[in-house]
């Protein structure tokens, strides 16, 4: 302008959610409603409003511009012309002040706050993106635009700035569109996809564990062949027959615990450590119980005795090595004790 000073378009408020600090230091969280930001009696009260350089603070601790302070805060004021622009409340900005004006065209005094009073609603709701708040804010009535010193945010958000055309136009059109609560939208749906993320995640590892879990158990089932079963039932008959002989309940016991309740009941010496015994030391003990005279035995006797109608060419013949007869009778012994005829005995 002629004298110094510049008019410029600025947008200084729009319906958010702003945040306060209490005295005892909690936040308190206030929306304004798009239909109190525009409702036209609101936007009449910042017709000629100071503009000042952050918020004043007057030494009696309010921050309202008064006819005895606008003097030494003011640096310009607003048009009268007060409009909507898009989702934001717009005026032509006067900076009268030098500084201010060396400030502006700097880019260092760009964002814009608003000061205003309202009556507060302390009824908390929870807004259509689900963000709650403890209040809303109607009726404003404004009293002065800030210029926000560098550090300082707007308590509506970046998109409250002067429109600087050729100085910054670009930038501004840029941030113009960005809405604070679009950003706290934005934050929240991405915490929601961060957890849903790690949920599947942890999904995946259980998925893994019952797909090895289901390998695990067809490869034991497949090792259960038809002759595999018919064996597993002839022998889980023979040993509960033993029981009912020793006076035992084989039912709701397996194989292996019904034989050690056997080895207890007939060797009480025994009843403490049947528990570490293996399956072939069971089925020994079963095999002295039958009392059954072992055809190894013999046929190691038999060899072992000489036989005096034997020829020379029967001597020549080599006889079997003492491991190889221990092994021959320990392996007929496990099953002896399976033979029906004793066990009918």
């Amino acid at each position: 302008m002629p004298d110094g000073s510049i008019k410029v378009v600025g947008r200084f408020a729009h319906s958010c959610v702003t945040a306060y600090r209490n005295p005892d230091g909690s936040v308190r969280k206030e929306y304004r409603p798009k239909q109190e930001v525009f409702k036209p009696a609101s936007m009449a009260t910042f017709a000629g409003a100071p503009i000042t350089i952050n918020h004043p603070v007057m030494p009696d601790g309010t921050r309202l511009v008064t006819a005895n302070s606008w003097k030494s805060v003011a640096v310009g004021h607003l048009g009268d012309n007060i409009r909507e622009d898009g989702e934001h409340v717009a005026a032509d900005f006067y900076i009268r002040d030098a500084a201010a004006v060396k400030g502006v065209k700097s880019g260092d005094y760009r964002k814009l706050s608003a000061g205003y009073q309202v009556d507060y609603d302390p009824t908390p709701t929870t807004l259509p993106n689900g963000e709650r708040v403890d209040g809303i804010q109607r009726n404003m009535r404004g009293n002065h635009v800030a210029l926000c010193p560098p550090g300082m945010s707007p308590r509506g958000g970046p998109s409250c700035e002067l429109r600087l055309d050729a100085e910054g136009n670009e930038l501004t059109a840029l941030n113009s569109g960005v809405d604070q609560n679009d950003i706290d939208a934005l934050k929240a749906e991405v915490a929601t996809l961060k957890s849903d993320l790690d949920k599947t995640r942890t999904d995946a590892v259980a998925i893994t564990k019952l797909e090895k879990d289901l390998t695990d158990a067809r490869a034991a089932l497949a090792e259960f062949t038809p002759e595999r079963l018919d064996a597993m039932v002839a022998d889980r008959a023979e040993v509960c027959a033993v029981a009912t002989a020793a006076g035992v309940d084989p039912k709701g016991k397996s194989t292996l615990a019904v034989k050690r309740a056997i080895v207890a009941k007939r060797t009480p010496r025994l009843a403490e450590r049947v528990d570490a015994m293996d399956a072939a030391s069971l089925d020994a003990c079963l095999a002295v119980y039958a009392e059954t005279p072992h055809a190894s035995l013999a046929s190691a006797v038999s060899v072992v005795v000489a036989d005096p109608t034997r020829t020379d060419a029967q001597e020549d013949k080599p006889l079997p090595k003492a491991h190889e007869l221990y092994e021959k009778h320990a392996a007929e012994s496990r099953n002896a004790w399976k033979n029906k005829g004793d066990l009918a005995r």
